[in-house]
């Protein structure tokens, strides 16, 4: 059987990034611009950044309120950032396509995955 997840429409994530963010405090804009920041994005990549947001404001200190500013700042680095192996825009890419999951015998592994 196989299973085709398509990736995460804007109100799904919205309610991903409230979820994974749920005790961060997005002020004025900040939420809608998250979402839209992450379009195209996966539920993987969004907790990813929502994960950032929070790491962000831990290191300045400022609570739980996420700006717009946080959103941008985050985002902007993400996309330009690189890895060793890639770099985040292709990071993104990978994990942002829609993904076909074949289950078999109570197991789930992702098709055309190296094993």
């Amino acid at each position: 059987m196989a299973l085709d997840i398509p990736l995460p429409d804007d109100d799904c994530r919205k309610r991903l990034i409230e979820r994974f963010g749920h005790a961060l405090n997005f002020q004025g804009e900040a939420l809608a611009e998250a979402v839209s920041r992450s379009k195209g994005g996966s539920a993987a990549y969004i907790k990813e950044m929502v994960r950032r947001l929070a790491q962000r404001r831990i290191t300045r200190e400022a609570g739980s309120l996420v700006s717009r500013e946080d959103v941008e700042v985050v985002f902007s680095l993400a996309e330009t950032e690189r890895s060793p192996s890639m770099g985040m825009r292709n990071w993104k890419k990978a994990t942002s396509s829609s993904k076909t999951i074949a289950v078999a015998a109570g197991t789930c592994k992702a098709a055309n995955a190296p094993c």
